[in-house]
């Protein structure tokens, strides 16, 4: 067992908040980078846009086709910042499946939290059956609203 000197103390006190420092640095510079990739990802036009509701029984798929509905929904998405994984409270999630050129889909689960926008989440995910794998997290609070909008309208209109 090492024994702990004065000078080791002073040391450990010294070398601490430059780890932490470290860390915290290199965090920042990763989320920037994946803050950057997830936005120009969102450069490519979608054909389609698909949102998967959970309910009672089998999930409901509902389909989005218009350009103008697209361009309401995928717009805030070039907003989004990468954030660390966190618990939302959970109001609401959606499964979004973005159809992109060259057969391109992205899937996406959106967790409206019931504390407000400024809390909702993105999660990238990859899903294999019923498994989803979760990648990284983004901040998403302009999709609230624009989302809920167009789910609405479109639910109205298929009445």
């Amino acid at each position: 067992m090492v024994k702990l000197t004065p000078r080791r103390a002073i040391l450990l006190i010294l070398l601490a908040p430059v780890s932490w420092g470290c860390l915290a640095g290199a965090m920042f510079v990763y989320g920037r980078h994946r803050t950057t990739q997830f936005r120009a990802s969102q450069a490519d036009a979608a054909s389609r846009l698909e949102i998967e509701l959970d309910g009672e029984g089998a999930p409901r798929v509902i389909p989005i086709t218009d350009p103008h509905l697209l361009r309401v929904i995928l717009d805030p998405l070039k907003q989004a910042e990468y954030t660390l994984p966190n618990h939302p409270h959970k109001e609401q999630t959606y499964y979004v499946r973005v159809h992109r050129r060259e057969s391109r889909v992205d899937e996406y689960e959106i967790l409206l939290d019931s504390r407000g926008a400024g809390y909702d989440l993105l999660h990238v995910v990859h899903r294999e059956g019923r498994t989803t794998h979760h990648g990284s997290a983004f901040k998403t609070p302009g999709l609230r609203k624009p989302l809920l909008e167009v789910l609405a309208a479109v639910l109205m209109e298929q009445k």
